[in-house]
């Protein structure tokens, strides 16, 4: 590959950094020289029939169910003869064509590396899924968002189908209680495998869109690594079925497999992974299970191990705002919520109040906290406050984020020592806005009727977000139980 200016090679790297792709800590000779700590490791790259060793290779963030998750990786290299390993071409993944920087990188064209995620963390967890191993090439930058490039194996699902799995999914939760509520129990709940020292060993992260999640998604993987490397990891990622979970090294509570990962804890099977006993030989152990996802609720009732609900909270107006931003002005997340007609003018041409009558039950989060078929809001949200006081669960609020973290750490104890998360780009922020755009956001934000309708249409959601605020301080300090 021929060297260029030193000029460009900044212009690009600086363009990487930006977009949240690539990090990138190189040599001048060779392309990811060093790793993240200034020293060199080998790395196998394989094409055209020939291994050869080389340096490592550095890549950038991704997301997880919708966690951004900083990944700085040893490069694990697969051939680019995608076929005969099952593997797709950057073309098919969708992957940028940018030239990233010049250097001896020793490789024809054609060599597509494929590398683990996260770098220097994790390091007795196993192997990885091949749809984790995130594609790396000197034509080509890394998509922004991990679940995109899982060589295409996972699609977003589209606004109709989130709502009729919001509601499949809520009725389910109180299958045997017609009209009613999920209750958390107030004061937790004796399991099988008994608590020591109140600690649990599943910890449930229900994940509230726009409410800060992406970060405390990646604050829970620290916490994993912590207990997976001084006491061993609970299950092998790249066996059925973790293999198929999204929201990986975190237990799969999304969407996509939720209700499959709650009926193997129900069944308890596979019994290798699943059964009481094996859980209960874990948790002796200090194996640690840590869950991300929005529909996590009722899950701590399916198996027979401490469990302990967590959540964050914002303010719903500001919320709102933010995911209407996020998804329909910004189109995120491969443009899901949008219908196909606004993919072809390339625009959601929806207004705050429009989109979220376009939501319908995917608005209203009171649902994750309190699932059920109470066709009364008063009762949702009656429950969710009663829900969030329980002693089993605790919430952070976005307000206030720096302090729940630390509260975290002094509750906790697979929490303590942690350090935050301190990359910007963990907090999974809009992309930035064009100016047309920006005018007509503004534009709706000076309409008093959008404004009034907004805030009354939330006001259920501010009632209990209130309710949390009040309690924030003297929830944290009660006893702790779990269910």
């Amino acid at each position: 590959m021929r060297a260029e200016p030193r000029r460009a090679e900044r212009e690009r790297a600086t363009l990487l950094a930006n977009d949240a792709s690539v990090i990138a800590s190189a040599s001048s000779a060779s392309f990811g020289a060093r790793d993240v700590e200034g020293g060199s490791a080998p790395m196998t790259r394989v094409g055209r029939g020939q291994t050869r060793t080389n340096a490592t290779t550095v890549v950038g963030s991704f997301v997880g169910g919708a966690c951004a998750v900083l990944a700085v990786a040893y490069g694990v290299v697969l051939s680019s003869n995608a076929s005969a390993q099952g593997l797709k071409s950057p073309a098919a993944l969708g992957v940028a064509s940018v030239k990233v920087r010049g250097g001896a990188v020793n490789a024809a064209p054609s060599v597509v590396e494929f590398v683990k995620p996260f770098a220097g963390h994790f390091k007795s967890i196993g192997e990885w899924p091949k749809e984790y191993m995130v594609p790396v090439h000197p034509e080509a930058a890394l998509g922004k968002q991990h679940l995109e490039a899982r060589l295409g194996s996972w699609a977003h699902p589209n606004q109709q189908e989130i709502n009729t799995f919001i509601n499949d999914w809520s009725a389910k939760s109180v299958a045997e209680m017609p009209h009613a509520t999920y209750t958390v129990p107030p004061s937790g709940k004796a399991k099988a495998v008994r608590a020591v020292n109140g600690t649990p060993m599943f910890y449930n992260f229900v994940h509230v869109p726009k409410a800060g999640g992406t970060y405390f998604s990646v604050f829970m993987a620290h916490a994993m690594e912590k207990s997976g490397e001084r006491h061993g990891y609970p299950y092998p990622m790249n066996a059925a079925p973790f293999n198929s979970w999204i929201t990986l090294p975190l237990v799969d509570l999304s969407q996509n497999n939720v209700m499959k990962t709650a009926e193997h804890y129900r069944t308890r099977e596979p019994a290798q992974y699943f059964a009481t006993e094996t859980l209960r030989t874990q948790y002796a152990a200090g194996k640690r299970l840590f869950g991300k996802g929005q529909y996590g609720m009722g899950m701590c009732d399916d198996m027979e191990v401490p469990c302990v609900y967590l959540t964050v909270l914002r303010d719903p107006v500001e919320r709102y705002l933010s995911h209407y931003k996020y998804s329909c002005l910004n189109g995120a997340e491969g443009r899901a919520q949008w219908l196909d007609e606004w993919k072809k003018q390339g625009e959601c041409p929806l207004d705050p109040i429009e989109f979220m009558d376009h939501l319908g039950p995917n608005l209203d989060w009171i649902v994750q906290i309190a699932p059920g078929t109470a066709t009364d809001p008063a009762v949702h949200v009656a429950k969710a406050k009663a829900n969030l006081g329980s002693a089993c669960f605790r919430y952070l609020l976005m307000e206030q984020y720096q302090d729940g973290l630390n509260k975290m750490r002094s509750t906790f104890s697979d929490f303590e020592g942690l350090h935050d998360v301190t990359d910007p780009h963990m907090m999974n922020p809009s992309k930035p806005m064009s100016d047309d755009i920006k005018a007509r956001y503004a534009k709706y934000m000076a309409n008093a009727t959008i404004m009034e309708t907004i805030v009354a249409r939330h006001k259920h959601m501010k009632e209990v977000y209130d309710y949390a605020v009040a309690h924030y301080e003297s929830h944290w300090a009660s006893p702790i139980a779990t269910c």
